[in-house]
Protein backbone atom coordinates (compact mmCIF):
# COMPACT_ATOMS: atom_id res chain seq x y z
CA UNK A 1 0.00 0.00 0.00
CA UNK A 2 3.02 2.49 0.86
CA UNK A 3 5.47 2.70 -1.59
CA UNK A 4 8.33 2.82 1.03
CA UNK A 5 9.34 2.39 4.60
CA UNK A 6 6.85 4.19 7.60
CA UNK A 7 8.97 5.89 10.28
CA UNK A 8 6.29 7.16 12.28
CA UNK A 9 2.77 6.45 12.82
CA UNK A 10 0.53 8.23 15.71
CA UNK A 11 -2.79 8.09 16.76
CA UNK A 12 -4.94 11.11 17.09
CA UNK A 13 -8.05 10.63 19.16
CA UNK A 14 -9.97 13.22 19.14
CA UNK A 15 -10.51 13.29 15.52
CA UNK A 16 -9.76 9.63 15.30
CA UNK A 17 -6.98 10.14 12.84
CA UNK A 18 -3.75 8.56 12.01
CA UNK A 19 -0.61 10.26 10.85
CA UNK A 20 1.97 8.57 9.25
CA UNK A 21 5.91 9.85 8.45
CA UNK A 22 6.90 7.86 5.14
CA UNK A 23 8.87 8.89 1.74
CA UNK A 24 9.53 12.12 3.86
CA UNK A 25 5.96 13.26 3.77
CA UNK A 26 3.25 13.50 6.04
CA UNK A 27 0.07 11.63 5.11
CA UNK A 28 -3.62 11.32 7.13
CA UNK A 29 -5.95 8.85 7.52
CA UNK A 30 -9.05 7.90 8.69
CA UNK A 31 -8.92 5.41 11.60
CA UNK A 32 -12.30 3.47 9.97
CA UNK A 33 -10.76 2.01 6.75
CA UNK A 34 -7.13 3.85 6.60
CA UNK A 35 -8.26 5.98 3.78
CA UNK A 36 -5.95 9.02 3.11
CA UNK A 37 -7.87 12.39 3.42
CA UNK A 38 -4.72 14.58 3.67
CA UNK A 39 -1.63 14.79 2.63
CA UNK A 40 1.36 17.29 3.51
CA UNK A 41 3.98 17.81 1.75
CA UNK A 42 6.91 20.16 2.10
CA UNK A 43 10.28 19.52 1.10
CA UNK A 44 12.12 16.47 3.01
CA UNK A 45 9.86 16.12 6.42
CA UNK A 46 12.34 14.52 8.85
CA UNK A 47 9.56 14.02 12.21
CA UNK A 48 7.04 15.42 13.56
CA UNK A 49 5.17 14.82 17.17
CA UNK A 50 1.74 16.09 18.62
CA UNK A 51 0.85 18.49 21.44
CA UNK A 52 0.04 16.06 24.09
CA UNK A 53 -1.33 18.44 26.38
CA UNK A 54 -4.11 18.88 24.15
CA UNK A 55 -5.02 14.83 25.20
CA UNK A 56 -5.27 15.76 28.94
CA UNK A 57 -8.47 15.83 30.70
CA UNK A 58 -8.90 18.62 33.28
CA UNK A 59 -5.70 20.92 32.27
CA UNK A 60 -5.30 23.85 33.79
CA UNK A 61 -4.07 26.16 31.13
CA UNK A 62 -6.25 28.10 28.90
CA UNK A 63 -3.99 28.78 26.15
CA UNK A 64 -4.05 25.11 24.98
CA UNK A 65 -6.18 24.50 22.07
CA UNK A 66 -9.02 21.94 21.76
CA UNK A 67 -8.08 20.94 18.79
CA UNK A 68 -5.42 18.15 17.40
CA UNK A 69 -2.34 19.87 16.88
CA UNK A 70 0.86 18.68 14.80
CA UNK A 71 4.97 20.10 14.62
CA UNK A 72 6.62 18.88 11.53
CA UNK A 73 10.33 19.38 10.97
CA UNK A 74 10.90 19.99 7.73
CA UNK A 75 14.71 21.35 6.88
CA UNK A 76 15.37 22.73 10.17
CA UNK A 77 11.82 24.56 10.02
CA UNK A 78 9.39 23.71 12.53
CA UNK A 79 5.81 23.89 10.84
CA UNK A 80 2.77 24.15 12.99
CA UNK A 81 -0.89 22.16 11.64
CA UNK A 82 -3.65 22.50 13.49
CA UNK A 83 -7.08 20.69 13.09
CA UNK A 84 -10.64 22.31 11.18
CA UNK A 85 -13.45 21.25 11.33
CA UNK A 86 -15.10 22.43 7.18
CA UNK A 87 -18.50 20.81 5.80
CA UNK A 88 -18.08 18.04 8.82
CA UNK A 89 -14.83 17.15 7.83
CA UNK A 90 -11.66 17.32 9.72
CA UNK A 91 -8.31 18.96 7.84
CA UNK A 92 -5.12 20.49 9.00
CA UNK A 93 -3.81 23.88 8.00
CA UNK A 94 -1.00 25.88 9.39
CA UNK A 95 -1.41 27.34 13.00
CA UNK A 96 -2.18 31.06 12.36
CA UNK A 97 -2.12 31.60 16.40
CA UNK A 98 0.41 33.77 17.06
CA UNK A 99 2.88 32.05 19.64
CA UNK A 100 2.72 29.29 17.10
CA UNK A 101 3.82 29.97 14.00
CA UNK A 102 5.36 28.14 11.69
CA UNK A 103 8.98 28.73 10.08
CA UNK A 104 11.21 28.90 13.23
CA UNK A 105 14.68 27.71 12.27
CA UNK A 106 16.47 25.14 14.54
CA UNK A 107 20.24 24.06 13.95
CA UNK A 108 20.31 20.65 12.87
CA UNK A 109 17.05 18.22 12.34
CA UNK A 110 15.89 15.91 15.56
CA UNK A 111 15.66 12.69 15.98
CA UNK A 112 13.02 12.56 18.32
CA UNK A 113 10.47 15.36 19.24
CA UNK A 114 8.10 16.32 22.04
CA UNK A 115 5.54 18.68 22.62
CA UNK A 116 4.04 19.20 25.96
CA UNK A 117 1.89 22.48 25.89
CA UNK A 118 4.34 25.37 25.62
CA UNK A 119 7.48 23.27 25.39
CA UNK A 120 8.92 21.41 22.56
CA UNK A 121 11.74 18.93 23.36
CA UNK A 122 14.03 17.83 20.56
CA UNK A 123 16.73 15.60 20.88
CA UNK A 124 19.47 14.78 18.72
CA UNK A 125 22.78 12.82 18.70
CA UNK A 126 26.25 14.61 18.92
CA UNK A 127 28.45 14.29 15.63
CA UNK A 128 30.23 11.50 17.78
CA UNK A 129 27.31 9.75 18.51
CA UNK A 130 27.91 9.20 22.08
CA UNK A 131 25.94 11.58 23.68
CA UNK A 132 22.11 12.73 23.57
CA UNK A 133 21.39 16.63 23.83
CA UNK A 134 18.36 18.34 25.01
CA UNK A 135 16.94 21.45 23.56
CA UNK A 136 14.20 23.23 25.20
CA UNK A 137 12.33 25.45 23.85
CA UNK A 138 9.28 28.05 24.94
CA UNK A 139 7.22 29.02 21.69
Amino acid sequence: MWPGEIKIIKYLPRVDYYVLLHDKQLTILTQQNLKPVQDYKVKKITNFCLNEEVYRGGTSNRNVSLNDQICICANNTLHFLEAEFVNRMTRFTEDSHPDRRSGFQINMQPEQMVWDGDKIYLAWKRQTGRKVLLEKMQQ
